[in-house]
């Protein structure tokens, strides 16, 4: 960029030439828009990675893959390798989940069957009772079925004797002594036969109830042994679902830890495939990202310091196309810190098509002591970097030649003068501030206007 330059009229003719050439290229450039169809080859970053070296905003923007097949592959490989090391980490935390649930079921069955363990003892140990009082009940009866025999064999006996005296012949026999004594023998022998009868059926009865209980008790037993089987069962199961947890905790541990040492150089390749970024060209574009990202920030500098300036970064492209076709003049290209090789323009000299301009600054910028040149791809004679130029990249230099230096430069040019480029009539006023030519104001605008379908 030139400015105050005394003969506009032979500045005017090179900005015609120049013009020329931009409108040739504004009509021959296909715009793209950033929201491009599948398939295009583009990379992008998360919009929060924190490997990104350019606004975080611009992380999304698509680039033109051409020279990152290396720089992507490896990134695949490193993100692949932390992928697969983190759903390992995933897997075992998701089996120790299920192991724990499995061991909650078997805590749940080892009460429950432990609960029925204990019934089946205590049912075990009431039949047990049961049959014992059964038995005593039987072993009583015994008893009193023995003493009735007795009883009943005496009888017999003395039946016997008193059957082998006789019947008196004198009186009445049925009222005879002999007579009484053998109903009173019938009589008691038949007691003692109820009595016998009664005493073999209660010890029937408790010979029965004893074999019930027994049965009852075996039974209970059987489920005891089966429950401590099952107990047992529910044991081993357990100790296995501890030692499957302790290996799945080990192997999420070990997950963990490859997560870890992965991710230096996932942050490597990370870095690696953001600075390659930088020099990539935007798709739907006609510059790389280092560029952008130099526009977006001189915007983003001048929306907060004049915000009624309503800069936008198309503006600042559209000049930068004009001036240097992008950093490229010459042949040259950008680097990845936004540094262009000296780009200068022809010198103000008598006799040269351009107004003259005598040095202002000793040759310190354009490398002539005698007259003044336009330096860097903004094009700024010295004298005008004096007054506009700043620091856009923070590393303590006013380079014209860095484009966040000159980029921040030139918005600061379109927008001190106080022009509201926000609208058509702001834009004209503040492009034709910056280069007194109507036909270079429209090549700007033009260009300008070509970027507008570009977002992100």
């Amino acid at each position: 960029m030139r400015v105050n330059l005394p003969n506009l009229r032979q500045r005017r003719s090179r900005s015609q030439r120049t013009l020329r050439r931009a409108v040739a290229v504004v009509t021959t450039l296909v715009v793209l828009p950033w929201n491009v169809p599948a398939g295009a080859q583009q990379s992008r970053l998360e919009v929060t990675d924190p490997s990104s070296t350019v606004l975080p905003e611009l992380n999304v923007v698509p680039v033109r893959t051409t020279g990152l097949t290396t720089v992507l592959k490896e990134l695949d490989a490193a993100q692949g390798l932390v992928d697969a090391a983190q759903a390992g980490a995933d897997a075992a935390a998701a089996e120790q989940g299920r192991l724990a649930l499995a061991l909650r079921d078997i805590q749940d069955d080892t009460a429950r069957l432990t609960a029925a363990r204990e019934a089946a003892s205590r049912a075990r140990y009431q039949a047990l009772d049961a049959a014992e009082q059964a038995g005593v009940r039987q072993r009583l009866a015994q008893a009193d079925n023995d003493a009735v025999q007795t009883v009943l064999d005496e009888l017999a006996a003395q039946a016997f004797i008193v059957g082998g005296q006789g019947v008196s012949l004198l009186g009445d026999p049925e009222t005879s002594p002999a007579a009484q004594g053998a109903r009173y023998l019938r009589e008691v022998f038949a007691e003692q036969g109820r009595r016998r009868d009664l005493a073999l059926r209660e010890v029937r009865r408790a010979q029965a109830a004893r074999g019930e209980a027994l049965a009852e008790a075996a039974a209970h037993e059987q489920d005891r042994r089966s429950l401590d089987r099952q107990l047992t069962e529910r044991a081993a199961a357990a100790r296995r679902n501890n030692l499957e947890t302790l290996a799945q905790a080990d192997a999420q541990r070990t997950a963990l830890t490859e997560v870890a040492r992965l991710q230096e150089p996932l942050r490597t390749a990370k870095l690696k495939l953001a600075e390659a970024r930088r020099t990539m060209t935007v798709v739907g574009a006609d510059f790389p990202l280092v560029i952008l990202d130099a526009f977006v920030r001189a915007v983003r500098y001048e929306a907060e310091h004049r915000p009624a300036c309503r800069l936008d970064w198309q503006l600042l492209a559209a000049i930068s196309r004009l001036e240097s076709g992008h950093g490229t003049s010459g042949g040259v290209r950008v680097d990845a810190a936004g540094q262009v090789p000296n780009i200068l323009g022809p010198p103000l000299v008598p006799g040269s098509p351009f107004a003259v301009v005598a040095d202002t600054d000793g040759g310190l910028l354009d490398g002539d002591p005698h007259y003044d040149r336009a330096v860097g791809p903004m094009q700024f004679i010295p004298s005008s970097w004096q007054i506009f130029g700043l620091d856009g990249d923070g590393d303590g230099d006013r380079d014209p030649r860095n484009y966040y230096d000159a980029a921040l430069a030139a918005a600061e040019h379109l927008c001190r003068a106080g022009a509201d480029t926000g609208t058509d009539e702001g834009r004209r006023a503040a492009v034709y501030g910056y280069n007194h030519s109507d036909e270079y104001v429209n090549g700007v605008l033009a260009a300008r206007q070509s970027y507008l379908t570009l977002r992100w």
